[in-house]
């Protein structure tokens, strides 16, 4: 295996106005290897990607270099010069494809394009047989050229997204948050893609993300990121058996939160649903006619006050289509929905709809940017009647409630950090005292420290008012350290409930199982000590 560095950064800084982003950064990607790049939230990880890429934003000035194959400096090239090297030799595979596909371009027409813009195909014809190959080879045979990204799932649509990247063969791979958001069977899936491309393509790949677990069993070498600086670097097994720095130590400290002590919960019941069945009804695609779809077929559950039940279950079972019909937003076919004993199915009154919240995963999508935090806190008010000096000392109540100033109220939502917005998001849902708090994948957008501090608010905040959660989530650590009991679905179904740590010690479905073999663990696992 050769050892000539790919691509060596050295001594790389990045500057914005009088703010240095990156000091001093140093980094060597080797062929058929891994480096994983990990830090928090404005670490630097990702504007380390932009400058490889040669994508900083306006008035970002780089110094040092970024050498390719040893030779030249990326950073000295024009922008014609780098096009070409953009997608052939360089890579990237962004967190969100649908921010990184063209939504009104067929996926197949996509793949095809990186290949006859860098001259890889011939003609047209060529390259959409290439392209038919490269989503063949990353699991996409069953869906056709001629589909759009909007029709695909969100796993599907990352595969999507890595074909396109992969279909010129490109030396090096950035792979950015590429399966934060994926369920872990999906994401199980796309890393072992990844970690096949590596190992018998030869790629080198920069890994950046802040899920330890998935660096302990991806990473060949592991460089922590703080405040711009390379803190720590060293072989993943090192870094995990012995992390020399304090910050390293403190982030894999947040990355194994503990399993949630046992409790017996036999307070009364504020939500159960019964039977609930929720089909989308057929729909004519062309001369194609799809047939109806069940979304949702006899689900049964109970809550009660103060208890936290995870819903986990990989994508497209049917986790948020429930999560939506308990909110009232989703129309079911059948069934019944009761909260604190009022029957709130088919339609769901405003004083209703005030006893259960949603926190969503991405708080800044679900906020509009040109409202200050108190309008947006405030929002969710309008489903009652309350008096503007009510509204105001509500609202400051709600923000000391999550951990922040009420002075915050007069700000707006892009000054505020990625955990600081979830917290407003979490403000949000409490504004109306709500009974149930539905958290749909609230903390998986987030790293490792701060999703800690989240996570340690939603436990105390639901000791101090006794809500009620749904915990739904893909990532099984977090659910261990949240739930009292937790809920499996597959297909629409529940097909195993149990209490969290009976359940994820000894699950009695095969489903279930799967589930959690899928999920990363942040050990050192036997293949990476024999390969190192």
């Amino acid at each position: 295996m050769s050892q000539d560095a790919r691509l060596t950064l050295v001594h790389l800084s990045v500057s914005i106005g009088a703010k240095r982003v990156l000091d001093d950064i140093s980094i060597k990607l080797l062929p058929h290897r891994i480096t994983a790049l990990v830090g928090e939230s404005g670490s630097g990880k990702s504007m380390t990607a932009l400058a490889v890429m040669g994508l900083l934003p306006q008035g970002a000035v780089a110094t040092g270099a970024v050498q390719l194959h040893g030779t030249g400096d990326l950073l000295a090239l024009r922008e014609a010069a780098l096009c070409a090297i953009r997608g052939r030799k360089i890579a990237m595979i962004f967190q969100e494809p649908m921010t990184a596909l063209n939504p009104v371009m067929q996926i197949g027409a996509q793949v095809a394009e990186a290949l006859l813009v860098h001259g890889l195909a011939e003609n047209r014809r060529e390259a959409m047989a290439q392209a038919r190959a490269v989503l063949d080879r990353v699991g996409l045979s069953q869906i056709g050229l001629d589909r759009y990204p909007h029709e695909l799932s969100g796993g599907q649509r990352q595969r999507a997204a890595i074909a396109a990247a992969i279909a010129p063969a490109p030396d090096i791979l950035i792979a950015d948050e590429a399966t934060t958001a994926l369920d872990v069977t999906t994401q199980s899936e796309i890393l072992d893609l990844l970690r096949q491309l590596v190992r018998e393509d030869g790629m080198s790949m920069l890994l950046i993300t802040h899920d330890l677990a998935v660096v302990a069993d991806m990473a060949d070498e592991i460089a922590v990121l703080a405040a711009g600086k390379i803190v720590e670097a060293a072989p993943t097994t090192n870094i995990l058996q012995a992390p020399q720095h304090p910050y390293t130590q403190t982030l894999l400290a947040a990355a194994s939160p503990a399993p949630r002590a046992k409790r017996v919960i036999e307070r009364e019941v504020v939500l159960q649903a019964s039977d609930v069945t929720r089909i989308y009804p057929a729909r004519r695609r062309g001369l194609r006619r799809s047939p109806p779809m069940v979304a949702l077929k006899n689900v049964s559950l109970t809550l009660r006050r103060g208890e936290c039940l995870g819903l986990v279950g990989g994508s497209g079972c049917g986790k948020s289509t429930l999560a939506r019909a308990l909110l009232g937003l989703e129309e079911i076919q059948s069934g019944a929905i009761d909260i604190t004993g009022r029957a709130v199915s088919p339609n769901m009154s405003p004083a209703d709809r005030r006893r259960i919240s949603i926190v969503f995963q991405d708080p800044y999508g679900s906020f509009n940017p040109r409202w200050p935090v108190k309008r947006i806190i405030a929002e969710p008010l309008d489903l009652i009647a309350v008096s503007e000096e009510s509204r105001a000392s509500r609202v400051e109540t709600a923000l000391v409630q999550v951990g922040l100033s009420p002075e915050d109220a007069q700000k707006f939502p892009h000054q505020f950090s990625g955990g600081q917005r979830q917290r407003i998001a979490i403000a949000r849902a409490l504004i109306t005292k709500p009974d149930i708090l539905v958290l749909d994948e609230a903390v998986s957008a987030l790293d490792v420290s701060v999703r800690a501090r989240v996570l340690d608010l939603l436990k105390s905040l639901q000791e101090d008012l006794q809500l009620s959660y749904i915990f739904i989530t893909h990532d099984l650590s977090v659910v261990a350290h949240m739930a009292d009991r937790i809920a499996v679905m597959q297909a629409g179904q529940i097909v195993e409930t149990g209490p969290a740590a009976e359940l994820l010690t000894n699950p009695k479905q095969q489903y279930t199982q799967n589930l959690l073999k899928a999920a990363p663990r942040l050990t050192v696992p036997m293949r990476r000590k024999e390969r190192t």
